[in-house]
């Protein structure tokens, strides 16, 4: 049996709905310079502003189930 983790928790406990409006409350409480730096870094990614927010959501939930 495989054990799911914590991004998978994580979703597994939330709508899409849910996620988008965590994404976007997130985004809108970010200073306009973390903005700028986020969308720097997301664009060199390949990934949306949204895409960026939650993969370094999922990946701090990764390092602090370690």
């Amino acid at each position: 049996m495989r054990h799911e983790g914590p991004r998978e928790a994580l979703l597994s406990r939330t709508t899409p709905d849910a996620n988008h409006n965590l994404v976007a409350k997130a985004i809108g409480e970010m200073t306009t310079r973390e903005r700028t730096r986020l969308e720097v870094a997301a664009r060199a990614a390949g990934l949306t502003l949204e895409q960026a927010v939650v993969k370094i959501v999922s990946e701090a939930l990764t390092g602090e189930a370690r």
